[in-house]
């Protein structure tokens, strides 16, 4: 482009503008359209924004002001904060060695979160040299993926490609552990830090209480209104703290359970022998992934790393937590904790336990097949969730884990009123579809469409052409 080439965002900013007063106008289906198609402009002109930058950082033009990072040069022309404006420069710079996440979010098929997620990599000097071997691999994981579905999966990336560096931070959180108790006047505030394995069993232990303190508020709502309505009798942070109050309490009581020696107190002479509690946690881990870290425990040589290999790994809980594969052997081998192996599509394989087949098997193998309710845009993770037959029991639907899949209270009632049908994709995603066979959440369009109430005009700005920036933008 020479010196005195300009770029003339007129057009796109003149619809913009026309097109707000119309969006009173917009309802049902047409408002879902517009939705959508602006998304796919907006996150072209991120890529667009994304591109100058590298121009800036390639061509040292920051300098020229008295800039010394290409870092302050956004933040002076957009006014960014220093955080955001450093961390577009990092998504600049990581892009230069990733072109074909660079053409998926230029394309629009890729939002800027997930961009960032994945670029925030480079900042792992263990883990950064390899990004550009897995760009491939890693873009078409990506492509219609939320944000924080693709943080879980990057997680998991940075495990496999680093598992000695994994294992160490996971042993240093555990020897990191501690509990802090400080007063404040009228106040004792309790803080606690844990490694993955032990947080993971800790959340599963408080969750479970904490729903039995909501069990008993809302009993009490229904006994004194008749309804077990909000607002309840607590906050759902005073009933986690009164559950960890109430389990402290417990275990301080006489005949308590286990002591420090991992005896049990209450098997004495004349005692009724105690019922062994069911597992509280599930681990998810694919056969891939426990075959390779089982054969490095028995001294056998790692394989190759192979980029291709990537979409096999899977080491986390139920609700998505990341947990170091080496940890997940170790709880499989001291039977403490139920470890649940996948096939490399994320199907679940074997479903494993401390004893017997015990009840509710199927429910919870359901439960684990995501980590959490599959309906598009919904947070609630999979231990809240219900075990949902995709196709309906009444329907001749089988109950049986191909047949099942997390879905929260509200989405599963809602999916039977309204009609609405959940489906398995592939790669671990799933798909829900309106009565009519529509998707709830389609593919962007490569380029804006007519939609009802407004016009989407072509406008003659296109994304910058591909290929690899000039060096220069790790000035950033």
């Amino acid at each position: 482009m020479s010196s005195d080439a300009t770029i003339d965002p007129s057009e796109v900013l003149s619809w913009l503008s026309s097109g707000l007063p119309q969006i009173d106008s917009l309802d049902g289906r047409a408002l879902d359209d517009a939705m959508v198609s602006i998304e796919s402009i907006v996150r072209r002109a991120q890529a667009f924004q994304t591109a100058l930058i590298a121009r800036a950082a390639s061509t040292r033009r920051f300098a020229a002001d008295g800039h010394r990072r290409v870092g302050a040069w956004v933040s002076a022309l957009t006014h960014a904060g220093r955080h955001d404006a450093g961390v577009a420069a990092r998504v600049a710079r990581g892009l230069q060695d990733l072109p074909e996440l660079r053409a998926a979010f230029e394309a629009g098929e890729v939002p800027y979160a997930v961009v960032e997620t994945i670029t925030r990599r480079v900042n792992n000097p263990r883990a950064a040299g390899e990004l550009p071997r897995f760009d491939d691999v890693l873009t078409r994981s990506v492509v219609r993926r939320s944000a924080d579905d693709v943080a879980i999966l990057m997680a998991d990336w940075e495990r496999f490609v680093d598992p000695t560096g994994a294992h160490a931070t996971e042993q240093d959180a555990t020897a990191a552990r501690g509990v802090k108790i400080t007063r404040r006047g009228a106040e004792v505030r309790l803080s606690a830090r844990f490694g993955s394995m032990d947080g993971a069993e800790l959340e599963a232990i408080l969750l479970r209480l904490t729903e039995a303190q909501f069990e008993a508020d809302a009993a009490l709502a229904h006994a004194t209104s008749g309804t077990p309505a909000d607002p309840l009798a607590r906050t759902d942070a005073q009933r986690r703290a009164d559950a960890l109050l109430e389990a402290l309490r417990l275990a301080d009581s006489p005949g308590a359970g286990t002591g420090a020696s991992g005896t049990d107190r209450t098997a004495g002479a004349g005692s009724a022998p105690r019922r062994e509690r069911e597992p509280l946690v599930n681990l998810i881990v694919s056969w891939p992934t426990f075959e390779r870290e089982l054969r490095q425990h028995l001294g056998a040589t790692s394989d190759a790393l192979d980029p291709d290999r990537f979409c096999e790994f899977r080491s986390r809980t139920t609700d998505g937590a990341p947990l170091d594969p080496a940890e997940v052997v170790r709880a499989a081998v001291l039977g403490q904790i139920r470890v649940v192996l996948t096939d490399a599509e994320g199907r679940i394989e074997h479903v494993g336990r401390r004893r017997r087949l015990f009840r509710g098997l199927e429910r919870d193998g359901v439960l684990l097949q995501f980590h959490r309710c599959v309906w598009p845009g919904c947070t609630i993770p999979a231990s809240r969730c219900q075990a949902d037959h995709l196709r309906p029991h009444a329907h001749g639907g089988a109950t049986a884990l191909a047949n099942g899949g997390p879905l929260c209270g509200y989405h599963n009632r809602f999916k039977a009123v309204a009609g609405f049908v959940v489906e398995r994709a592939t790669a671990g995603r799933w798909r829900v579809r309106r009565a009519d066979g529509s998707e709830i959440t389609p593919a962007l369009p490569s380029e804006p469409a007519p939609h009802h109430g407004i016009e989407f005009d072509r406008t003659r700005w296109t994304p910058p052409p591909r290929g690899r920036p000039d060096d220069g933008v790790a000035a950033a």
